[in-house]
């Protein structure tokens, strides 16, 4: 049971867990190629969007641990790097579908115009 006369929401206890930026310290700024990767990887683009999110995502893993702290973001990038891939192999999937079916013909005769 909570104790009445503690609020609900306590600062000191939370700050305890999540602590934020103290006096001097700026928090990281997330890297742009790393957001870009991940948009990418969303967005497909038949393809291109992947090979590009998957591109972009290792460009800006290796900004971020060439930045010494000063961005964020690895894993964002990790993000974009992963759903390129996932992205390239349906991409993949689907050529592969299409060049199989377009050789098959009918078993069954269908209706004649």
């Amino acid at each position: 049971m909570a104790d009445p006369g503690r609020p609900v929401c306590d600062a000191s206890v939370m700050s305890q867990y999540h602590p934020a930026a103290g006096p001097g310290e700026e928090a990281a700024e997330t890297n742009g190629l790393a957001i870009a990767s991940l948009f990418l990887g969303i967005i497909w683009l038949f393809g291109i969007g992947s090979v590009l999110a998957i591109v972009l995502g290792y460009l800006g893993m290796k900004e971020i641990g060439a930045s010494n702290g000063r961005q964020g973001g690895r894993a964002i990038a990790i993000a974009g790097v992963v759903v390129g891939i996932v992205g390239l192999a349906s991409f993949a999937i689907l050529i592969a579908f299409l060049l199989s079916s377009g050789h098959d013909t009918p078993k069954l005769a269908g209706p004649n115009p």
